[in-house]
């Protein structure tokens, strides 16, 4: 399909915001509609004038039915960076498990990442995409937000892709959206649908049709895939697979379409060309579609069991029909279109799909650098227990790099599945009173019922350590409100002043436990770290009780 079908306007506005971004006016733009609606297309359009310019293009892509690492939008984009000739090495910490936990604070990786973008549109123009952005993890969204105010006077076009029926109310990047136009005078090109004259533009395109059989051509796609796209372009495709679409000896014919089995949905055009792989061959696709839209060759085949030329021929035989495509790396492949990795994962049975995803998660552990949010991910999917410790570990590695959203929706997922085990509960206390310190400035009414529930752990399981710390981090929660909670907070604070150091140290081994899950990150002095947070709850209470002119209650916790 011509991008041009449809999509002139669209396209001259990319190309003025290109040619502004080469003369030294760089901009945000975001490219919006339903899925396939051709809005990778077009920027990919985009894309090659802008290389033929001269320009530099990175992309990065998130994924449905993955966890994404904090800031993996970023991440993957970084990762395809090649730097040649004069171009400048990439930072170590925007490298993939290098080095962004050993930056001081998260404005500091902000600014790296912004001086390393601002390096690149110095040396040649520089075109970054970001896709599927409805997928992004909050970590990468706050980056998003960063860079898109520093764009101006620099040779950077920012292109947004993403799906708008995706964004609902209560979704990050709804909230998001007003802030970057606000922000960032962002452009905004909203896809829409295939008229009758743009089906009709692509069916002239594609074939030579008298003139009344073209007519009944576009009343039938018009009718089957309403205008969408990309189901226009596959029901397409499927007529002229199948010879409903044929030439004779005067010229280009269409057969008669009233029996035709052709879906009105891309999920039942998507199934009409997997029928074509064969049973073996769809079994080896339906294990691909478990692992992920990246699928790594060395998990398929292990999982799937799959010998050299099995993989081969499968691969062979996908590639052809449109629904797998390799990846620059060549141990990965992807599927072409998420609906498709869809169709196939929903028509495994859950009890086959549930074994599967426990074997890919083994067989990732296994690997030299297992990726916890994968892991876990797939473990959780499996109904596995051990997506416990991994849910843990990816939420102990966001909270390294600020991602506290991230850490906290981790964190939530870990102990509501401890909750069905008793060897845990102390362990689980543990985890929601760090559940609520990350969630203390964005939940307040969560965090809350987080600390009452590790309060009510420590009280249950004798572990006074944990209820003091939950009661002592109430007073910080309630810093807006002091009456509501000060003397269980002052009376905790008392119960901290009496503990033994031998008492300490064992009821605050489950919780150094769960930073030890994660060998790799350095918490160095987490057990005095406690011990500052609770000192540091004195502090507020002390000054909440002079604020209110209870001077003595407060000299009494000095």
């Amino acid at each position: 399909m011509s991008v041009f079908v449809g999509r002139e306007s669209e396209l001259t506005a990319l190309r003025e915001a290109l040619e502004a971004a080469v003369q030294g006016v760089g901009s945000l733009v975001l490219v919006s509609g339903e899925a396939g609606i051709g809005k990778t297309s077009l920027v990919q359009h985009l894309v090659s004038e802008g290389r033929e310019q001269g320009a530099l293009f990175l992309s990065g892509h998130c994924y449905d039915l993955t966890t994404p690492p904090p800031y993996g939008l970023w991440l993957e984009l970084t990762d395809r960076y090649r730097p040649e000739g004069d171009l400048p090495d990439l930072p170590e910490v925007l490298k993939r498990d290098t080095g962004v936990a050993d930056v001081t604070n998260q404005l500091a990786l902000f600014e790296i990442a912004r001086d390393f973008f601002h390096s690149l549109a110095q040396i040649q123009p520089l075109i970054l995409v970001l896709e599927d952005v409805h997928w992004a993890d909050e970590a990468s969204l706050n980056l998003l937000r960063y860079l898109a105010r520093h764009l101006e006077g620099h040779r950077i076009l920012l292109i947004v892709i993403y799906r708008d029926d995706e964004v609902t109310r209560g979704h990050p990047l709804f909230a998001l959206l007003p802030a970057l136009i606000r922000e960032s005078q962002a452009g905004r090109i909203e896809l829409v649908r295939f008229t009758r004259a743009d089906v009709l533009a692509l069916v002239s395109e594609r074939r030579e049709l008298p003139a009344a059989e073209q007519e009944r051509l576009v009343d039938y796609l018009l009718a089957h895939a309403e205008g969408h796209p990309l189901f226009t372009v596959e029901v397409l495709r499927t007529l002229e697979q199948n010879r409903f679409i044929f030439r004779d000896e005067d010229g280009w014919r269409l057969a008669d379409l009233s029996q035709v089995p052709l879906p009105s949905l891309v999920l039942q055009v998507i199934e009409g060309r997997m029928a074509q792989l064969g049973d073996e061959s769809r079994y080896y696709l339906e294990v691909a579609a478990v692992i992920g839209h990246q699928v790594p060759l060395d998990v398929w085949t292990h999982v799937a069991g799959m010998s050299d030329d099995e993989l081969l021929a499968v691969l062979r035989r996908a590639v052809e029909l449109h629904l797998l495509e390799p990846e620059t790396d060549e141990n990965v492949v992807s599927f072409v279109h998420a609906l498709t990795r869809q169709a196939l994962y929903e028509n495994i049975l859950p009890p086959q799909r549930r074994l599967w995803h426990r074997l890919i998660a083994e067989k990732l552990v296994a690997s030299p650098d297992p990726d916890p949010d994968a892991i876990s991910y797939h473990f959780q999917r499996a109904g596995d227990d051990r997506a416990i410790d991994w849910l843990i570990c990816s939420g102990n590695r966001a909270e390294a790099v600020w991602a506290l959203q991230t850490a906290s929706q981790r964190f939530d997922s870990a102990q509501a599945l401890m909750a069905h085990d008793e060897s845990r509960t102390e362990m689980r206390g543990w985890l929601l009173f760090r559940l609520a310190r990350t969630i203390r400035f964005t939940g307040h009414e969560r965090a809350l019922a987080c600390l009452q529930k590790a309060e009510r752990i420590g009280e249950v399981v004798s572990n006074r350590t944990l209820a003091i710390a939950a009661a002592a981090e109430r007073g910080f929660v309630y810093s807006g409100r002091p009456s509501d909670a000060l003397d269980e907070v002052t009376n905790a604070l008392d119960e901290y002043d009496r503990l033994s150091a031998e008492e300490w140290e064992a009821n605050t081994a489950p919780y150094l436990k769960l930073f030890e899950l994660n060998p790799e990150l350095e918490y160095v002095g987490y057990e005095r770290h406690l011990r500052v947070v609770i000192e540091s709850r004195r502090t507020l209470i002390m000054r909440l009780l002079a604020n209110t002119g209870q001077f003595h209650r407060s000299l009494e916790l000095r």
